[in-house]
């Protein structure tokens, strides 16, 4: 189902989203909201297929991405992206629970030691292999010495289907919290 989805937003993004959104790029509120009800379009058609609609947005994405209005488009999708990222973190921080703050704790300093001492020595190593100076391997790695939301996102849904604990939940949460703003600092 996955595959066939993948197959249409491709297939699409080829041959028909450049017609359509030819026409609609004559106003920029059309373009907007034809932008608008593709991802909509998408998320629903993931939901229906039994995908998550995360899912359905971003294959909606990535096809909206190659079309050569893409630029207008992420200009007036940014303030909308930014208030539904606002939504999560707080979404996020609701789910939070630190009730059991104690059997955490020891976890939390591992997998962050982990994450931002061993994480960035990975990234220089796979950017020296690639070719890369070791200037753009370290700046590569200290950006990148943090878990990334999508980590978080992939959590959710884990707590959402039962496949992992509240606990492991708030963890994940608490090394996002602390690798991102330690990242911030870096």
């Amino acid at each position: 189902k996955g595959i066939g989805m993948i197959a249409i937003a491709y297939l699409g993004s080829k041959y028909i989203f450049p017609t359509i959104f030819k026409f609609a790029a004559k106003s920029r509120e059309l373009l907007f909201l034809l932008a608008i009800s593709f991802c909509l379009l998408f998320a629903l058609f993931a939901s229906y297929i039994g995908l998550s609609i995360i899912i359905g947005a971003f294959v909606a994405g990535v096809a909206l991405a190659n079309l050569p209005y893409s630029p207008e488009i992420i200009g007036r999708v940014k303030p909308l992206r930014d208030f539904f990222a606002t939504i999560f973190f707080v979404s996020l921080g609701l789910n939070l629970v630190l009730g059991s703050a104690n059997l955490i704790i020891k976890p939390l300093i591992v997998f962050t030691v982990i994450v931002i001492f061993f994480k960035p020595v990975i990234i220089m190593f796979i950017c020296s292999f690639f070719g890369y100076k070791r200037r753009i391997g370290f700046q590569s790695s200290i950006a990148m010495s943090q878990i990334s939301e999508f980590s978080l996102i992939i959590v959710s849904q884990g707590l959402i289907l039962g496949h992992i604990s509240q606990e492991i939940f708030s963890l994940t949460i608490l090394i996002a919290i602390v690798t991102i703003t330690y990242t911030s600092y870096l």
